[in-house]
């Protein structure tokens, strides 16, 4: 439930990331707004979540050499 509590509030800065991470835990696009942060719309246990994918890509610094 903290995860996507804050998932929703880093919306605005990190739009797609947050987005993924609202993905895997199956919240729906109507509820992703600040509106949704009460209890009325917490994850319900249960629900049948997606399989985990990475939210962030792994980074690979170019001028390192391997």
């Amino acid at each position: 439930e903290l995860v996507r509590q804050l998932a929703i509030l880093c919306q605005p800065f990190m739009p797609e990331s947050c987005g993924r991470m609202l993905d895997q835990l199956a919240v729906p696009p109507a509820e992703r707004a600040f509106s949704a942060l009460t209890k009325a719309h917490a994850l319900k246990p249960g629900t049948v979540l997606p399989d985990p994918a990475g939210i962030f890509p792994k980074f690979v610094d170019a001028g390192s050499a391997a």
